[in-house]
């Protein structure tokens, strides 16, 4: 059901170390990391869904609580809803 979880950060480096370390104790592998943009995201071995992002607020804000973070469903779920709603 659901996609991914984002949290946002605003110390990329920082935060990368911490939910690095967190996801290996967890037995997820990264699937992404792009301290550019900033992002990074990990997930399980078997490519299952959810993933864990981190990343700056795409508004370029600081990440409070309502700005940065986010649980999205995946297009299945989302189709589903859209279907049980009519």
């Amino acid at each position: 059901m659901l996609s991914h979880v984002m949290i946002g950060i605003g110390d990329f480096d920082h935060a990368y170390a911490f939910y690095a370390a967190r996801a290996a104790e967890l037995g997820l592998k990264a699937v992404m990391h792009d301290p550019s943009v900033p992002v990074a995201a990990w997930g399980a071995a078997d490519g299952s869904r959810p993933n864990l992002f981190i990343g700056r607020p795409f508004n370029k804000q600081p990440p409070v609580l309502g700005n940065g973070n986010a649980a999205v469903l995946t297009r299945r779920a989302i189709a589903r809803r859209a279907c049980l709603r009519r």
